[in-house]
């Protein structure tokens, strides 16, 4: 994916994380505020159930207590027992006695001349009720007949000292006639009603939480309502309570999720990436004999191309894998490739050498040594056709470098030091080290007959290589004036741009075909 595509996702990612946990607030603020106005339903129906068995279960003991009167019906005693049973009830408004269906006398009247009783409006489990208007006050009334007696309660008496709650509606329904028995005035009868349609318990429904309870003595059943509007100020302080605590869960996901990314998007990562997708190559700088002009090998260079077809620095990549501990890979991915590229090539051609550098690590430890020798033996190629680079910065041990630098040596591998006199150990290095050619740093040579300070480094290093009987391979020669300097002053082989740039193992081949390649013994 190219480096846009990957930043624009994980810009959506960061805004999806950052955004994730405050939409999780509010779901559970509202959530929260739901279940707080779902319970303000049902506390209020519970109670209205509770109030309204209290009544029913008041009728039905003053009917038990009247049924075992032992009077002369409507008599003065027969009265007297009368309103003894149920003035101590205090929600019964009137005891009525019957003979058969019609009433002779009650607790507030002696004699009664009314019709008989009409058909009932429903009947609970042992009783008869009816509904009707009060003459007088015109309050809903209930009779509820046993036996010879009845009794009569005023229907406002369910409803009457129930705490109510703001925004939540309730009454008391007869589900038989689809009546409502009591309730409070701003309930609406048809959705005590409609709430009838559904099984009892707590629902949601065109925007209302109801819960509708079942008497069980009595067929009426108690209906809460209240819209879900409601849940608003439930809202806003559930939100006081769970928008900060969203805010900082998002913030720390952020950080989190920023540093994830930071640290998958690090120069690490990437290169560990690159290995991965083969993004890494090799190209091969030729080095040539200043005296023929002929190629006799090259130095194998490391180049990393990223997906968007950007190559990334040398210096900067290689650097940073020896500082995250990545140079070892990346050495031993070089050398596998260089033998897939020219292991048969140079097994034919025995004359020619690849340098190889080595970063400090590899210079402590016979790991390099133990990889290279199955690859020499596979591809039939000489050990001394492979050449070893060492910067004087991976000197830092020197007894341990000596001791591996040795084993390269026996096991027939040159010994090179690379960009020679840049560090402040170059002497000792000579003097401590097996070394077998010395490369003139790209830095000295530019400054080659000119007034520079430097200039004058390159020839004490060629007087001093001389001296030593070491063969020398200056870097970076871009001119034929730094070319005929260095072949006048004895310097053997030169690279850079004046002879080839890096070149891609198929060219490399091309470049040396194009001279005949002399051996080894041949070359001054």
């Amino acid at each position: 994916m190219p480096k846009a595509g990957l930043t624009a996702f994980a810009l959506t990612l960061v805004v999806i994380i950052g955004l994730l946990p405050v939409g999780f607030s509010f779901y559970l603020a509202r959530e929260h505020a739901m279940h707080e106005l779902s319970e303000r339903v049902q506390l209020l129906a519970m109670r209205t159930q509770w109030r309204t068995e209290l009544v029913t279960q008041q009728a039905m003991d003053a009917l038990e207590s009247l049924s075992v009167i032992d009077a002369v019906p409507c008599s003065p005693l027969h009265l007297r027992a009368m309103r003894e049973q149920t003035y101590a009830l205090g929600y019964i408004r009137n005891a009525v006695y019957l003979d058969g269906d019609v009433p002779r006398c009650s607790v507030l009247d002696a004699r009664l001349e009314l019709p008989p009783l009409r058909k009932p409006d429903w009947q609970g489990r042992d009783v008869l009720v009816w509904q009707h208007l009060d003459k007088g006050s015109r309050r809903p009334m209930i009779n509820a007949r046993r036996g010879r007696y009845m009794v009569e309660v005023a229907a406002d008496s369910y409803v009457d000292v129930v705490r109510r709650y703001d925004g939540v509606h309730f009454g008391i329904v007869d589900p038989v006639n689809r009546k409502v028995v009591a309730g409070d005035e701003t309930s609406e009868p048809q959705k005590l009603m409609g709430a009838l349609d559904n099984d009892h318990g707590t629902f949601w429904r065109d925007g209302n939480v109801f819960v509708v309870r079942q008497l069980p003595e009595w067929p009426l059943a108690v209906v809460a309502y209240a819209p879900l509007s409601n849940e608003r100020q439930s809202l806003m302080r559930e939100l006081l309570i769970w928008l900060p605590i969203g805010i900082a869960c998002s913030g720390l996901m952020v950080w989190w999720l920023v540093r994830l990314l930071r640290e998958l998007d690090s120069p690490k990562r990437r290169l560990q990436a690159a290995l991965r997708k083969r993004q890494l190559f090799v190209e091969y700088q030729p080095i040539v004999a200043l005296s023929g002009g002929e190629c006799v090998g090259a130095e194998a260079l490391l180049r990393w191309r990223q997906s968007d077809g950007s190559l990334v620095r040398p210096d900067l990549f290689i650097a940073q894998a020896e500082e995250d501990g990545m140079i070892q890979p990346l050495t031993d991915y070089l050398i596998e490739r260089l033998f897939i590229e020219l292991g048969a090539f140079l097994a034919i051609n025995p004359g020619l050498h690849v340098s190889i550098n080595l970063a400090a690590p590899d210079l402590t430890q016979r790991r390099v040594l133990d990889l290279l020798m199955p690859l020499l033996q596979r591809y039939a190629v000489r050990p001394e056709q492979i050449c070893l680079e060492a910067t004087e910065r991976g000197f830092l041990d020197t007894r341990q470098t000596r001791l591996v630098m040795e084993d390269f040596r026996r096991a027939g591998h040159p010994i090179y030091i690379d960009d020679f006199g840049t560090g402040y150990s170059s002497l000792s290095c000579l003097q401590e080290l097996p070394v077998d050619v010395l490369k003139i740093d790209k830095s000295f040579v530019d400054t080659l007959a000119t007034s520079a300070a430097t200039s004058k480094v390159a020839p004490h290093i060629i007087e001093m290589a001389h001296g030593l009987g070491l063969a020398m391979v200056a870097e970076g020669v871009e001119t034929t004036v730094q070319a005929e300097y260095l072949r006048e002053h004895g310097v053997q082989y030169g690279q850079g741009w004046l002879f080839a740039r890096s070149l891609p193992a198929g060219e490399f081949i091309r470049y040396c075909r194009q001279y005949p390649l002399r051996p080894i013994a041949d070359r001054a």
